[in-house]
């Protein structure tokens, strides 16, 4: 089982995040069945625990992250339809600075 799995209140977060897609795609047309949360925490806990994220590993190799690609345009895509995504607008706000730091040095 993959380590942050392991951890109640990551495995969560992991799921309410999959819950927000849920409820984007709902909103968008696009039916997802109330047990996506559980088949993606499963797929996710089955992880080698050394495993990380195509994120993880950009943002920490300095290469430029997919944060507004992925993370933002839910949060956008959710706030189009007037829905609350806390969860991911939490994690987008956290990691915004690396993304933006990355942007600033790359225009210069």
């Amino acid at each position: 089982m993959h380590s942050m799995m392991r951890v109640p209140e990551t495995s969560e977060l992991f799921r309410q995040m999959v819950r927000e897609v849920a409820l984007v795609a709902r909103a968008e047309g696009v039916e997802l069945g109330d047990e996506l949360a559980d088949e993606k925490a499963e797929f996710a806990a089955g992880l080698e625990p050394g495993g990380f994220s195509s994120l993880h590993h950009d943002l920490v190799t300095g290469r430029r992250i997919e944060l507004d690609a992925l993370h933002g345009e839910l949060v956008r895509r959710a706030s189009r339809h007037n829905l609350s995504v806390p969860v991911t607008a939490i994690v987008y706000a956290l990691l915004r600075p690396w993304e933006v730091g990355r942007e600033r040095a790359a225009a210069s």
